[in-house]
């Protein structure tokens, strides 16, 4: 009840707003206090914010580990140069201090709109009684690993133009070959 909440998504960064739409959208980026974006969102440069205003980028990705904002020039969907797009955060929560310096780079921004708090998608992976609990699930599943000296987890990333069309080329590799370089 504090708070007016207005949510906003499109379906792809390609989709263009009818002209009515786009100006309800303008609107409710000039009268936000707060606004959170989770990628490039090219729009919220359209309009002048007041210095009150704080705009988070909340990144989708897990730390620093692929091009993003200015370093992507050049490639397929990136902003152009001169572009202010990520000009205009204020807050960009990242996983570490790395990923802080390699943000700062791709967004253009000064290091101090950075707030090092961690991946909550992730944090989950350091908590003891998840790992234990995850640990007896994955045994009752495959109880041969409680016995395996070792055990290998492939987790490839995978290829394509969205997630739509994302595969990964599976006949390329000879798992056997793989299994092989860790005896």
């Amino acid at each position: 009840k504090k708070y007016n909440i207005v949510l906003d998504f499109k379906a792809n960064i390609g989709m263009r707003y009818k002209p009515a739409k786009m100006i309800k959208f303008i609107y409710n980026l000039a009268t936000s206090d707060v606004i959170i974006v989770d990628d490039y969102y090219p729009e919220i440069n359209k309009v002048r914010y007041s210095k009150k205003v704080s705009i988070f980028q909340v990144w989708h990705a897990c730390g620093a580990f692929k091009t993003v904002g200015l370093e992507r020039t050049d490639k397929k969907g990136a902003p152009p140069i001169n572009s202010k797009v990520h000009k205009c955060y204020t807050h960009v929560p990242v996983s570490s201090r790395l990923s802080a310096f390699h943000q700062q780079e791709a967004y253009g921004i000064d290091f101090d709109k950075f707030y090092t708090v961690g991946i909550p998608r992730t944090d989950v992976f350091f908590d003891r009684d998840y790992m234990n609990r995850i640990r007896r699930e994955i045994y009752e599943e495959y109880p041969r690993m409680q016995k395996a000296s070792r055990v290998i987890l492939y987790a490839p990333t995978f290829r394509g133009e969205s997630a739509l069309d994302a595969h990964f080329p599976f006949e390329q590799v000879d798992l056997m070959q793989f299994g092989k370089m860790f005896r």
